[in-house]
């Protein structure tokens, strides 16, 4: 079937291009240059393929999207008065036409005859926030469906403000009822008609008015409760009250999918005046800036992973000794990750972002161990520190750093995604893979941190301005397949940037500009600023009578670790103050100090000396340490013999159970009665249970071996650096690979346009 008059092809527009035009278009869409194409006919059919249609899109700018979604929204071959009509009012076809040169030299539209064109690719590839339109419900839509549709909406649209504008009934074929074809365009034409929208609204009950609003003028898609089936016999009979089936039934929600409706893209076009946006972007955003000095900047930065490496050196250690619980279906739990927080006083979030930049460098996994009760297995994930984790403890500041935030740079995973959500939905678990990583994270965030190295040295932006800009370049990127909004990706990316000392203030930091940089030179440059930057340790912290002490600036490693061993975190701010409880003395008690080495210790780094209270304190407690004592104990042994009891404790085939004595007649074993017992009479006593109901105690001893315990998943090589050395290959590098593989050179896109025309037309048939 030939196409309509004023249908005018991709082909036969190329046609009349020079070969300037077309190499210009090559080099828009380098994929159109490889391999380079015969002639016209070959380009005009690539340029229409899908992949290329949506790859041109991801690098339209915002005004150049919106009017696209405009044109997609209109018909596909639409006059230019038309196209005026549905623009954002005021704006003009003069105003547009930049724009509309810019598509048109992406050859996404062409004009011709004073019609704006577009392929049909386009108009599937182009996402809009609109529904889809009424012919694309063909499938799901009966004549019986259409007709009882129809039949209510006209009466309907009497208050149009326009009736005379309705289209008139589809007429019967052959005497026989209306074709599905024909009553989709009367449906389609229905809807389209000026006002219809607000008609409906006016005539629909006001829960069915309330959802129509939020619907036709918001998002277009809900879940509906109800099947999306539509029978003569059962119309109204159980879900007549449910606002979804009334706009069902009128063909105004129709199934997209299941349990899913969506409103036909006529109906949301009437409810927005014919314009499918409200704003066209015309107007490029203005980046801001404003001076910084270098010093300030690389000061706050330093300061900012001096202390992120304490907190994280604090976590690896509390779980070194008694790992975080993970959740039965994966990841940690916000319980776990509010107990970090107020171990480290940090905000969820923050704690959160921590865990995951830990999990990102290579210093935390999951240990699975198996339990079996009875004929019952189960399994208990931890996480605590990696086989790694030890070593990079002890590296310089600067290289644990360069660990820490290479990962980051390198990393396709949103590591703010995690914990609890601010819209109140259900909190993301930390450290599951599914549902953080993303391959476009490593892409935008390459985005962010190349427009914040184009600024010069001394210069920082501010952050709206620069998301509004980057959007602005390349809305779609942003929108495409990204698990958060893009307003809250910038601000994650920016967020997770400054947590890591990178950028500081809206500037990157020496470090992290030369980080960003990458190379060996560049690295080493980037562990040498930091050093410089990095505050002194200090040694000293002033200790007080009310039995706290209290530290101004960055503690040094050794002293700080000890220090909370003895003492407790109280606040955090401009210092930090600890408090000294016999608690938290008995703790270090535990850990083998005694009272001379803890005061010595005190007094070695308090500048004013040992309190008395604090030194009375600390002598109290370890008077009153360890006069009891607690052990394990699963079974018990008493015998009226002493003699018979110390020979089954020393028996050489009894040194398995443990076996203690705690008096003359009574022994104590960790191993339980199930095992102690057998083993006594393997020996040659006559052991019987304790007390009178001697069917509860087992005698028998599994010989079934537990299964064995899954390894926990581990990324491989290539996902994560090694921790504590740097692998040469960048995030930059790679995200450059991808971005330039398919550039075209204005030579090329020269000599490869020059043959197309020599080529000529061609005989090959594109795809409209």
């Amino acid at each position: 079937m030939s196409p309509p008059s004023t249908q005018r092809r991709l082909i036969d527009h190329l046609g009349e291009w020079d070969a300037t035009q077309i190499a210009e278009l090559l080099r828009r869409r380098p994929d159109l240059a490889r391999p380079a194409p015969a002639d016209r006919a070959e380009l005009a059919q690539r340029a229409q393929h899908q992949p290329s249609v949506a790859a041109a899109i991801a690098r339209a700018t915002l005004a150049e999207n919106r009017l696209l979604q405009v044109v997609v929204c209109l018909r596909p071959s639409v006059p230019d008065g038309e196209l005026v009509r549905a623009l954002p009012e005021g704006v003009t076809l003069a105003q547009i036409e930049p724009v509309l040169t810019e598509l048109e030299g992406s050859a996404l539209v062409w004009r011709h005859d004073g019609r704006v064109h577009c392929s049909g690719v386009l108009r599937q590839c182009m996402p809009t926030g609109l529904g889809p339109p009424v012919h694309h419900f063909e499938r799901a839509l009966t004549v019986a469906h259409l007709t009882h549709a129809i039949g209510c909406l006209r009466p309907l649209l009497e208050h149009a403000p326009q009736p005379g504008s309705r289209p008139p009934p589809a007429p019967p074929a052959s005497g026989r009822a209306p074709l599905k074809a024909d009553l989709l365009e009367e449906l389609s034409a229905l809807l389209s008609v000026d006002g219809a929208a607000a008609a409906i609204s006016a005539a629909a009950p006001p829960a069915v008015a309330d959802l129509l609003a939020e619907l036709a003028g918001g998002v277009s898609w809900t879940p509906v409760g109800h099947s999306m089936w539509f029978s003569p016999r059962t119309q109204s009979a159980y879900y007549a009250s449910d606002p979804t089936y009334w706009l069902f039934e009128r063909a105004l929600l129709l199934p997209e999918g299941d349990g899913v409706g969506a409103v036909p893209r006529e109906l949301s076009l009437s409810w927005r005046g014919g314009r499918p946006v409200a704003d066209l972007a015309l107007v490029e955003p203005v980046l801001v800036t404003r001076p910084v000095a270098v010093v300030t900047i690389d000061v706050a930065g330093a300061t900012q992973i001096a202390g992120l490496l304490d907190q994280a050196a604090e976590v690896l250690d509390g779980w070194q000794a008694e790992p975080a619980k993970a959740l039965k279906s994966g990841g940690l739990g916000v319980t776990a990750l509010r107990a970090v927080a107020t171990q480290l006083d940090l905000g969820v979030d923050d704690a959160t972002r921590l865990v995951e930049l830990l999990h990102l460098g290579g210093l935390l996994e999951a240990t699975t161990t198996t339990t079996k009760v009875r004929r019952t297995y189960t399994q208990d994930t931890t996480i605590g520190p990696s086989a790694a984790a030890a070593d990079w403890l002890v590296q310089p500041v600067p290289t644990r750093w360069r660990q820490l935030a290479g990962a980051w740079l390198r990393a396709a995973r949103w590591p703010s995604l995690a914990g609890p959500q601010a819209d109140g939905a259900k909190p993301v678990p930390a450290l599951l893979p599914q549902y953080q990583e993303a391959a476009e994270a490593m892409a935008l965030r390459s985005t962010v941190m190349e427009a914040l190295a184009a600024q010069p040295v001394g210069a920082a932006v501010d952050p709206t301005a620069l998301g509004a800009r980057l959007y602005w370049h390349a809305p779609q990127t942003w929108l495409r397949g990204s698990p958060v909004l893009p307003e809250h990706a910038f601000t994650a990316i920016l967020a997770e940037a400054e947590s890591l000392g990178v950028t500081a203030d809206g500037a990157l930091t020496t470090f992290g500009r030369a980080l960003w940089a990458g190379g060996a030179k560049s690295i080493n440059a980037a562990e040498a600023a930091l050093a410089a930057a990095l505050p002194a340790p200090a040694t000293q912290f002033t200790l007080q009578a009310d039995l706290t002490a209290v530290v101004v600036g960055r503690l040094a490693r050794d002293v700080a670790v000890e220090l909370r061993l003895l003492a407790d975190v109280e606040s955090t701010g401009a210092a930090t103050t600890f408090r000294f409880s016999e608690a938290s003395l008995r703790r270090g008690l535990d850990a083998g100090r005694d009272a001379a080495t803890i005061t010595a210790f005190l007094a070695a780094h308090a500048k004013k000396g040992v309190p008395k209270p604090l030194g009375y304190l600390v002598a109290d407690v370890e008077r009153r340490h360890g006069h009891l004592q607690v052990g394990a104990a699963k079974a018990f042994v008493t015998s009226e013999d002493p003699a018979m009891l110390a020979d089954a404790v020393s028996h050489r085939r009894t040194r398995k159970l443990g076996l203690v004595l705690l008096a003359p007649t009574v022994a104590v074993s960790t191993e339980p009665v199930a095992k102690v017992l057998p083993t006594l009479r393997a020996v040659g006593f006559l052991p019987v249970p304790h007390g009178e109901d001697r069917a509860t105690i087992t005698l028998t001893v599994a010989d079934e071996p537990p299964p064995p315990s899954p390894v926990p998943a581990r990324a491989s090589p290539g996902d994560l650096p090694e921790p504590c050395r740097w692998r040469p290959a960048r995030a930059r590098a790679v995200a450059a690979d991808q971005a330039e593989a398919g550039a075209v050179t204005a030579a090329e896109a020269k000599r490869l346009a020059a043959a197309i025309v020599a080529a000529g037309r061609g005989k090959g048939r594109p795809f409209r």
